[in-house]
């Protein structure tokens, strides 16, 4: 196991006792998105583009949790496009509903719907 891998499944097992404990949440969202970068530095790898999509999902978890504006998430979710910059045209990602603004979803403490969008859909995601 990597040093990824075991922060990863510690955060988890916090999450087990602790479901919606933001602190946890940032850190998993930090985690993937740290992976990421690691993945997509030299080229494009589709493990970065699975790292990503998790990233989103725990920070979408942690605004969606806190009982305050945490920064935070939000930074992560800015930096995910940055990330995959150099993603093939034909690659679609998928994203939270809530980050493109999906009127359902941004009452609801669901996370678990998403779209699949393309790159320049992608760029747009938290601006609505």
């Amino acid at each position: 196991m990597t040093q990824h891998d075991d922060s990863i499944a510690a955060f988890n097992a916090l999450l087990k006792d602790y479901p919606n404990n933001t602190p946890v949440l940032v850190e998993l969202a930090r985690t993937y998105s740290l992976i990421a970068q690691e993945r997509s530095t030299e080229n494009f790898d589709t493990g970065a583009l699975r790292a990503v999509e998790e990233a989103l999902v725990y920070a979408v978890q942690a605004i969606k949790t806190s009982g305050t504006r945490i920064l935070l998430p939000w930074k992560i979710v800015g930096d995910a496009p940055l990330i995959l910059s150099n993603i093939p045209e034909d690659v679609m990602i998928k994203v939270p509903d809530f980050l493109l603004g999906e009127p359902q979803s941004i009452d609801s403490l669901d996370c678990t719907l998403f779209k699949e969008v393309d790159f320049d859909k992608f760029k747009e995601i938290g601006t609505r």
